[in-house]
Parts: C-alpha cells; sequence; structure tokens
C-alpha cells in the first residue's frame, strides 16, 4: 500500500495532469466527463483515507444508538439484529447475489487493498447463511469493483482493476454459475466503477476506462449477435460512475437520481438502442452519494424510490403516467451515505447501514412501507457497516448484512442479520410443491398447507438482486394472478426478467412463508 503523502501527491498528480493537458492545450472549460472524472478522483481518494481514523480493532466493538435518534417501533414489527458469524479476516465484499442453492457468491478481488494488487492476490467466496460459514476462493485477475449482474440463472462480473492511484478499468468479463467461474472475451472497453442491468440483454454504463477516463460510451451484451456480443453505442451518455438505474416495460432504463460520489446524476429514461433521454423533474436533490434505489413494494415495477445518499430526504415516481414527477416522501432521521436497502416478505424494504456525513458509521435502521409512505424506526445494528458493504434477504426473509472498508485496509468482519417479525413463527405457511421452473402469461399450481381456517391470500415472486455498492439491481416483488386453482406472472417480460426468484406464499392473516427458489423464463 501507497504511503498516505505518495497517495495523495498521486491522485493530486492525476487530476493536475488531466486537467492542464485538455484545459490548456485546448483552451476549453472541462466537459461534463471531465468534470465528473475529477471529482470522482477527489471523492475516491476521501473514501481510501477515511474522514475519521478508524481502526479493525474498533470495527469490531459494538457501537451505541446514538441519544438523539429516534427508538424503535414498539412490538414485533421492531424485528431484531443479530451477529451470528464473521468473514474471514481481510474479505472485503463488493459485490454479491444468492444463487439457486440459497448460498450468496461475494466478489471482493484485491479488496480495495493495493499490496494484494501488486502482490497478484485476488479472491472471491461462498457465504452460506444457512451454516455461516465462508469458503474463500482464489482468482487470476482482480475484478475488485466491476459490476455485478443477474443474467438469467448466471451472475456476470464486468469490469475490475487495470491500475491503482489512480484506478484504470479493466474489460473483464466472467460468468459464475454452478459454482464455476468461467472467463468469457473481454468488454471492447475496461471498466471501473460501472453500473450494469439486465433485461434479455446486459445494457453497460459509465465507470472509468483503462486509459483513465470516464467511459461515456454504452456497451450492450446481446446473445443475438453473430460474432462478438459486444457491441459499443455511436452516440455519448455522460453520467456519474455507478449510476443506479431500473428496467421497465418498454426496455428504457430509468436513472434514478443516485450514483458515486458528489457528481450530479441524471435522472430520467434511456433508450440504450437510440441514445434517446427523458428527463424526469421533481428530485429535490439529485447528487446522492450511494442512496438506496429501490421498486416500491407492491407497486408490480411501476413505482420508484430513492432513499438518503448524504442527505435525509426520500422521493418516489411513478414511472407509468402521462408526464412522470418525483413527489416527495418521508425523510430519514439524519443524512445518511452508503445506504443498504433489501425487501423483507412483506413488501416493505429495509433500510440499514452505512454512516452520516461527518464519516461516523449509522447503526439505525427502518422500514420503509410503500403503502403508507412511512419510514418505521426498527431495531438498531449493532457495528459499523459503511463503505463497501452488502445486504441480501435469505429463503427466510431475513436480511443479511456484510462488509464495511471506511478506509483503505481497515475491513468489517462481524457479519449482522436482521428477522422481521415473520421469522420463526410457527403459523407460517409452507410451499409443498411448485414448479422448478415457470414462464410468462403460463399457468402453474402450487402446492401450500396452511394453518387452520386460512387461505392463500397471495404468491409473490421477488427478483433475487445483484448487490454492487449497496445498490440491488432490478430487485422488486411481482404478485402471480390467481385463476381458479392454477396462477400466471403476467408482468412485462421486460420488468420481470428471466432469471431466478423467490417464490413467497401469503396467507390471509397476511404471514408470508419461507421461499422457494424458482426459475422464470
Amino acid at each position: 500500500m501507497a504511503p498516505r503523502p505518495m497517495l495523495v501527491a498521486m491522485i493530486a498528480l492525476a487530476t493536475t495532469a488531466l486537467t492542464a493537458g485538455v484545459v490548456s492545450a485546448q483552451s476549453r472549460p472541462p466537459t461534463e466527463a471531465e468534470t465528473i472524472l475529477q471529482q470522482t478522483l477527489r471523492d475516491i481518494d476521501a473514501k481510501a483515507r477515511g474522514v475519521k481514523p478508524t481502526t479493525n480493532r474498533q470495527l469490531a466493538q459494538r457501537l451505541p444508538a446514538a441519544a438523539e435518534l429516534p427508538p424503535p417501533i414498539a412490538g414485533a414489527l421492531a424485528g431484531k439484529w443479530s451477529a451470528p458469524c464473521s468473514l474471514p479476516n481481510g474479505v472485503n465484499p463488493i459485490a454479491g447475489a444468492v444463487m439457486r442453492d440459497a448460498k450468496l457468491w461475494v466478489m471482493s478481488g484485491s479488496g480495495n487493498n493495493s499490496g494484494n494488487f501488486n502482490a497478484g492476490l485476488f479472491e472471491h467466496g461462498v457465504f452460506d447463511p444457512a451454516a455461516c460459514t465462508y469458503t474463500r476462493l482464489p482468482l487470476t485477475n482482480d475484478l475488485f469493483c466491476s459490476v455485478l449482474v443477474r443474467e438469467n440463472t448466471s451472475l456476470r462480473s464486468l469490469g475490475g482493476t487495470l491500475a491503482y492511484d489512480p484506478f484504470k478499468g479493466a474489460p473483464y468479463d466472467v460468468r459464475w454459475l454452478g459454482g464455476q467461474l468461467t472467463a468469457l472475451p473481454n468488454m471492447p472497453i475496461g471498466l471501473w466503477y460501472p453500473s450494469g442491468f439486465y433485461n434479455g440483454m446486459i445494457t453497460v454504463v459509465s465507470g472509468i476506462n483503462q486509459n483513465g477516463s470516464l467511459n461515456t460510451k454504452v456497451l450492450t451484451w446481446d446473445p443475438s449477435r453473430t460474432g462478438s456480443k459486444w457491441s459499443v453505442s455511436s452516440y455519448n451518455f455522460t453520467t456519474s460512475t455507478y449510476p443506479h438505474a431500473l428496467p421497465t416495460a418498454g426496455g428504457r432504463l430509468f436513472f434514478t437520481g443516485v450514483g458515486f460520489g458528489t457528481s450530479l446524476n441524471k435522472v430520467g429514461f434511456l433508450s440504450p438502442a437510440s441514445g434517446a433521454f427523458q428527463a424526469v423533474p421533481g428530485l429535490a436533490n439529485a447528487r446522492r452519494d450511494q442512496g438506496a434505489s429501490f421498486f416500491a413494494g407492491g407497486s408490480q415495477g411501476r413505482r420508484a424510490v430513492v432513499v438518503g445518499g448524504a442527505t435525509t430526504s426520500s422521493a418516489y415516481v411513478d414511472l407509468y403516467v402521462a408526464g412522470p414527477s418525483y413527489k416527495a416522501g418521508p425523510s430519514l432521521p439524519l443524512p445518511i451515505r452508503y445506504l443498504n436497502h433489501s425487501p423483507t416478505f412483506d413488501q416493505r424494504e429495509l433500510l440499514f447501514g452505512g454512516e452520516d456525513t461527518s464519516g461516523n458509521p449509522v447503526t439505525w435502521a427502518g422500514l420503509y412501507r410503500p403503502l403508507t409512505n412511512v419510514i418505521s424506526t426498527v431495531n438498531y445494528s449493532s457495528f459499523a457497516h459503511q463503505y463497501h458493504t452488502i445486504g441480501f434477504t435469505d429463503l427466510k426473509g431475513s436480511v443479511w448484512m456484510l462488509g464495511g472498508n471506511p478506509q483503505r485496509g481497515v475491513v468489517q468482519s462481524v457479519i449482522e442479520r436482521f428477522d422481521p417479525w415473520y421469522v420463526g413463527r410457527s403459523d407460517r405457511p409452507v410451499i409443498t410443491s411448485i414448479p422448478s421452473s415457470i414462464k410468462h402469461n403460463t399457468p402453474f399450481s402450487v402446492g401450500v398447507q396452511l394453518g387452520s381456517g386460512r387461505t392463500v391470500k397471495a404468491l409473490r415472486l421477488y427478483r433475487m438482486g445483484a448487490v454492487t455498492h449497496q445498490f440491488h439491481s432490478a430487485q422488486g416483488d411481482f404478485e402471480a394472478v390467481r385463476s381458479g386453482a392454477q396462477w400466471s406472472l403476467t408482468i412485462s417480460a421486460n420488468l420481470a426478467v428471466k432469471g431466478l426468484y423467490y417464490a413467497v406464499a401469503v396467507d390471509s392473516s397476511d404471514v408470508p412463508s419461507v421461499a422457494k427458489i424458482i426459475q422464470l423464463g
């Protein structure tokens, strides 16, 4: 790891050289892409340094809830946190996703450790929530700060790191399927801190390229193409690194206004094929540094929500009305960046982890309920989970929180788990039979064991997220339609895309079952 003065000098030199080479030589102000790159480099340097001195020992200490923050709501809905296990020393999980075997595949690469990078020490791993164990696996190349995309039943890690301080993007493309990692042909452009989305094709945007410049091209991986599956857009699309976007029924991507760092984020709909962009107004702050973006539970992917991102505000937008515009939502009790989110099986979204704008870790947690547009404070977590934290929901509907990297060289090893009110109940419905694979608009049967006097109220499919830098790309819940004794999923295939889902039966008392993993496609 480079000494602190050397790191600062290297980034300052890179930023100065960029500005001098572009502005002085051409006698013009920096372009939007150059401005975003300069700001990103400054933000990255701030993250590497950490706002406050932190040690691994401090991370391992339990943190008291701040006295000025609200107490948790009363009753069972407050849930409970526990810390059942830990990651091996030094594992820095920057991305992860649950696969068909209900285990979490975790990507860490060099783990934000330049010493590991220089020594060629890269890794990924598998976390088993049932056994609370972690298996470390070696990597050949550094996939640190790539983007993890769920592609049908497999996972794709796109991008990576070619150089540290300043960072340069790698063109790596690898697939994880059935416990095997396979290297695919490289992408046309190297990318570091990109975002990727899947709706039958993979679309990748932004990121720092192999030359150390901001990528302004849109890359598309189309399985129907002959020869190379990748294509590069003829148009430019300039936005911050790690921008958040959600798929829509019409095939467009909705950029929510959240991304990495303090640059201004795009807000609106992008048509990847043509580059046409429809701006969406109403978001009070589009400089949301790693806030949460997600589909509102129960909205069938029709409403997008953003929460936090170095601000207390939230907002929501209905995507399919004429002239969509953000509207103000409920407020957080404090501004939070690196805010994690993951769905619970009662159509709420758990908000957790991160830090305040002074760099203090946040243990506050809340449940957002779209039906009432309310954020309720639940029981607090206990440990610091800041930058490079990931969260996921397991088969029982518990939410796990892994990682935390407030500054380079310091990594949180303690794993925490939030159990909502329904976990452990003896009266949960039980899915006794369901097909391993279903298709859109095709009826299927489900067997459910119920408590006395109860009926099946709903069958919900939760798309299993792929998390990178706190963001679950395209995660949402979709309700199947019942016709007699059978069910079918009628949501657009551009929205409820092919892939793996949690199937959850809900009884007439609103108690959800443990999930079954099924394939849609």
